[in-house]
């Protein structure tokens, strides 16, 4: 499972918990079996493209928002400072 497979399963975990919803309800919406859903959500399986799209109509929410880690946004308002030279 890469970093991004595990951020986006987080995602949607936390997504699905937000709105009360179920990982059947999800695997409904995917027109998956609920085994399948849960496989993709442990890494066993990847999820695809078409899945991403899905599950961000389901949820709410863009594909960018299921795709995106926070830790690698840049404020692109705040001006990068220059190091100190000692």
């Amino acid at each position: 499972m890469t970093d991004l497979d595990r951020q986006t399963a987080d995602i949607v975990r936390a997504a699905l918990r937000e709105r009360r919803l179920s990982q059947t309800a999800a695997a409904e919406a995917l027109g998956i079996t609920p085994q399948a859903f849960s496989d993709k959500l442990r890494g066993r399986r990847h999820l695809t493209l078409k899945d991403v799209g899905l599950l961000a109509r389901f949820l709410g929410l863009t594909v960018g928002q299921l795709l995106d880690p926070p830790a690698l946004l840049v404020d692109v308002d705040e001006p990068e400072t220059p190091e100190a030279s000692s």
